[in-house]
């Protein structure tokens, strides 16, 4: 019998608005890939990611201008499957000493069946401050309207380290659960994971309540509590 997995937290509910459409924009030197971004209470502002550049609605006006250009560097020796890796520093922001931003494109030549959209850009955002980060992990969106809103600062929870990857719970064998600190967003892959060794003391085990949900409507869900033993 295999069951799917329906993990549940309480705690934060997420963003749930969305940054106003940009007013204005620069010509771009490729097509854009947009990312909002969310410090404390203050309202979303947009990222936008164009090739070796990028910009930052720093004022938070919803225009982009030329004067918020950050040049990227480019990483010569890239990872395998990988076309182009660039990194971006932004000076401080919203309680932060500095953002970082990689913005990592696959090389369709290296695609294998089963493997993510080679057209998705994937942009990893640290925030720094002092000697811990926040950061989230996300994909882009060719328009403003699908972009993820990603959250720092903000109230922390738990959530699934892979929420897209089903988990099954098979008769007889043990399933493994894996979780992070953080705030959830708005859209996929927007979870900002904290450093959950400032919240939880190293002490604690964590308990979540799991429900497994039938793939059949003629089985019932299965509901299990599981206590977190390992850290990483």
């Amino acid at each position: 019998m295999r069951l799917g997995l329906l993990l549940l937290f309480s705690g934060a509910l997420g963003i749930s608005t969305r940054p106003e459409k940009l007013a204005e924009e620069p010509s771009y030197t490729s097509p854009p890939q947009y990312v909002a971004l969310k410090f404390g209470g203050a309202a979303p502002r947009w990222l936008v990611i164009d090739g070796v550049n990028a910009y930052l609605d720093r004022n938070l006006d919803n225009r982009i201008t030329p004067d918020e250009l950050v040049e990227g560097v480019l990483d010569l020796d890239p990872p395998p499957q990988v076309k182009q890796e660039v990194t971006f520093e932004f000076a401080a922001i919203g309680g932060f000493d500095r953002l970082s931003v990689e913005v990592t494109t696959r090389d369709p030549a290296l695609d294998r069946p089963g493997d993510p959209d080679p057209a998705a850009t994937r942009v990893i955002a640290f925030a720094h401050r002092g000697k811990t980060y926040e950061h989230v992990q996300t994909i882009s969106s060719v328009t403003s309207e699908l972009a993820p809103v990603a959250w720092f600062s903000g109230p922390r929870t738990l959530g699934l380290v892979e929420p897209t990857v089903p988990t099954a719970l098979v008769a007889d064998d043990a399933v493994e659960v894996r979780v992070s600190m953080g705030t959830p967003g708005n859209g996929r892959f927007a979870f900002v994971r904290h450093p959950y060794d400032q919240w939880i003391p190293s002490h604690a085990r964590p308990e979540a309540r799991v429900t497994f949900r039938p793939q059949s409507p003629d089985v019932e869900s299965v509901r299990k509590s599981v206590r977190f033993r390992g850290r990483c």
